[in-house]
Order: C-alpha cells, then structure tokens, then sequence
C-alpha cells in the first residue's frame, strides 16, 4: 500500500475514532439548551441551535460518548441532534403536529447566565450556517444582558 493511501485511511478513521471517545460529563440540572452548551465545552465541539429546545430541561452526569450523551439529554426534548462532523453538533427543533391555540401562559423566567469570555469572530462575507468551518452559538439579547456583558466602547480606562 502506498503511504498516500495510507494516509487517506488515517484520515478516514479518524472521524470514526474521535466519535467514539468517551468524556466525564458534569451537567448539573439546567435549562437544555444551557446543558447543550455545557456538553460543547466539555468535549470541546460546537453546537449549533441550542435554542430550538424550548423550555425543556436535562442533566448530563457520567462517561459518555457525545452521541449517548446528546440521546440521553434529549429524551423527551421537543428536539434532535445530528453531529455534522467531529467538532460540530448541529441540534433542531422535531417538527410539531398543527394543534388549536390554546390561550399564551406567562413567558418562563429567564436564568442567569455567567459567561467568563466571549470571543466573537467575524468576516464580512454572508455564509449559510451549514457551509462555515466552525460552530456558532447564538445568545439571546435579553440572555447576553442578564450576563452582565458591556459595549467595550462604552467602557472607561
């Protein structure tokens, strides 16, 4: 076997490899979406759509490989996942029978979330989310607020 098509099968295990490895996953009990991005850190990959879970709530604890951990958060999600490639986990909302309107309850309060750094990149191209060669999470204004985030422009020196 030449070393060009050895290379080629390395590199064709190796998606295999990294969707095998087990982590120690510590997910307290949270909103899921929060729980999705807590599993993202913790195995080092993105996740993206973390939002279209709802209201739902999950919990992580144990060694799991990303796949038994992402199915055992979502049972019972109003959500799936599908893992694009190694390093991204894209999460989407399952699709909803066409039910009657029933009268709107009082939105859920809004948990606060402490974020120690966030790292914004950017090109001034438009891209389809599917087509980037990263992740992106998406935080909501009100979320992001609740942070204690700051405009740097806004800050004084």
């Amino acid at each position: 076997m030449s070393s060009a098509c050895a290379g080629a099968l390395a590199l064709g295990a190796e998606p295999a490899r990294a969707a095998e490895t087990r982590y120690h996953f510590v997910i307290p009990p949270k909103a899921t979406g929060d729980a999705l991005i807590d599993l993202g850190i913790q195995a080092n990959l993105s996740v993206v759509g973390t939002q279209t879970c709802g209201a739902a709530r999950s919990a992580l604890l144990g060694v799991y490989t990303v796949r038994e951990g992402l199915r055992r958060m979502l049972q019972g999600a109003p959500c799936s996942f599908q893992i694009v490639d190694p390093r991204t986990v894209r999460i989407a909302a399952l699709p909803r029978p066409i039910a009657p309107r029933a009268p709107t309850a009082a939105p859920a309060p809004v948990e606060t979330v402490l974020v120690a750094e966030l790292l914004v990149t950017a090109t001034k191209r438009p891209a389809a989310l599917d087509r980037l060669p990263a992740g992106i999470s998406a935080i909501g204004g009100a979320q992001l607020g609740l942070s204690g985030a700051q405009d740097i422009s806004q800050t004084t020196g």
